[in-house]
């Protein structure tokens, strides 16, 4: 029985374990798909760089605020879009330390599912396999031998007589 609640312990521990590690596939899955949009964006802001960079410096330039274009200075584009630079790749280096921490928690977390689930399987086995006791309990009429067997959670007991000789005076002994 204590091994059962055990098994039944263990098993609860894992389940819980398993929706962690899934929590954690999520947030990493969310983590590349923020990681993938903020790439994007940098990709267009650099090309927008570049783009202001081949422009002459009396080039007229427009900002999309709403559904309007409102002229803007060339200086004040060029700083704008660098800052834009500045905040996406910060970003992208903050989602990269984050998801490096959670692929070590993830990586840790599956060394511990994968060491409940041999404690589990062992468990199991040890439930499965057989095991032997014998004992020795003296009747009237000599010894009975209890062989007590476990297999498979199924608990059987054989008895059976062991031919003893008695030491009879009376009756001669056959020497062989």
């Amino acid at each position: 029985m204590a091994s059962s609640a055990a098994l039944r312990e263990l098993q609860r521990d894992l389940e819980n374990k398993a929706n962690d590690l899934s929590k954690l596939q999520k947030d990493i899955s969310k983590n590349h798909q923020i990681r993938k949009k903020y790439t994007i964006q940098l990709g267009e802001n650099e090309l927008v760089l570049k783009e202001l960079d081949l422009l002459n410096e009396d080039a007229n330039v427009y900002k999309l605020i709403g559904p309007v274009l409102v002229k803007q200075d060339m200086a004040e584009a060029r700083a704008n879009v660098k800052k834009r630079i500045d905040y996406i790749s910060a970003e992208l280096k903050r989602l990269d330390s984050t998801l490096q921490d959670l692929e070590e928690k993830q990586n840790s977390k599956k060394e511990t599912i994968m060491k409940l689930q041999q404690k589990i399987q062992s468990l199991q086995a040890g439930k499965g396999k057989a095991w032997i006791a014998l004992v020795d309990r003296p009747t009237l009429h000599g010894h009975v031998n209890l062989i007590r067997i476990k297999t498979g959670g199924l608990d059987k007991r054989i008895r059976f007589l062991i031919l003893i000789q008695y030491l009879d005076p009376l009756i001669p002994q056959e020497r062989g």
